[in-house]
């Protein structure tokens, strides 16, 4: 009887995007028992005819197995198709298999890539730096043989010197590693909490709330963040200023999340424009030894 049920269960496979003709022939076969088993079948209520044929499809299949390789058990599909109580199997004694490895290593690399192209896309890095890396930085020599998914770092120095090329090139190996990225400079991230006073967003066809809290945690909870010019935000209401950089400079801190700075000013000068309090979580987020002045002719003239 469990040999007649699984005559029946070769007879409808599961089809999948790339399943030719060949391959569903060769799925049918594989869960088919051996034809020794296969000839005692008997049944009042299938004709003889079928039972025949099925027992002539066993036969192919050893003839089929009697040429593979020692070991494969795939019939030269690559693979042992899935049926329910058994998963799907690679199989590595035979060409077929490791051909089909490496098809599926390729195809998932590629997808891979490509959710990280997405990514990278949404991240908030301008257009300009989109193609920056550490390995075509030309400050990179500053660092020496940094580990770059180290914890913190603050860049700082003068306009045009490459902090914002080093920084977006940081990202993108915090990106490769798997991590979630933002990039974003600081007077746009205030920009960005002031526009959602009073604000009503449509999201998903249904109405929500974007607030202030949903900014913060944005930038608060992703893994790693890039906050660029900082101290050249407007200064008008420090307290609520300071406020809103403390909850996410501060919360990153807390949470040993690895966030690059890069300013115009020097640690001194920026506390003096963002408070002691924010100041020191930075120096404590980045140690002292990662606190870099970048120096040098403006890249932008070249």
């Amino acid at each position: 009887m469990v040999a007649l049920q699984v005559l029946h269960q070769g007879l409808k496979p599961r089809r999948s995007e790339e399943m030719t003709p060949e391959l569903e022939r060769l799925r049918n076969m594989q869960y088919l028992p051996r034809t020794g088993a296969a000839a005692y079948i008997k049944s009042d209520w299938l004709p003889a005819v079928w039972i025949d044929n099925q027992l002539k499809r066993c036969q192919e299949r050893d003839a089929i197995q009697a040429t593979r390789p020692e070991g494969c058990f795939c019939l030269g599909a690559g693979k042992l198709f899935a049926r329910m109580g058994v998963a799907e199997e690679i199989c590595y004694s035979c060409p077929e298999g490791w051909a089909l490895y490496h098809h599926e290593k390729t195809k998932k690399e590629g997808l891979k890539a490509d959710r990280y192209s997405k990514a990278w896309e949404r991240c908030g890095v301008p257009k300009r730096f989109l193609e920056c890396r550490l390995s075509t930085s030309p400050v990179m020599e500053y660092l020496g043989d940094w580990d770059v998914l180290s914890d913190s770092w603050f860049f700082w120095g003068a306009s045009g010197v490459g902090k914002t090329g080093l920084a977006v090139g940081w990202l993108y190996e915090r990106l490769q590693a798997g991590d979630s990225v933002l990039f974003t400079t600081v007077p746009d991230l205030l920009g960005e909490i002031k526009a959602t006073y009073g604000v009503v967003a449509r999201s998903y066809d249904t109405l929500s709330v974007t607030g202030e809290e949903d900014v913060i945690q944005k930038y608060l909870t992703v893994d790693s963040l890039v906050l660029d010019d900082l101290g050249a935000e407007q200064i008008g209401n420090e307290d609520w200023l300071q406020d809103r950089l403390y909850r996410i400079i501060g919360g990153r801190h807390d949470e040993l999340r690895p966030t690059v700075f890069t300013s115009n000013h020097n640690i001194q000068a920026t506390g003096q424009r963002i408070g002691e309090r924010i100041t020191w979580r930075i120096v404590e987020s980045c140690s002292k030894s990662n606190i870099i002045e970048i120096t040098g002719h403006n890249l932008r003239e070249e």
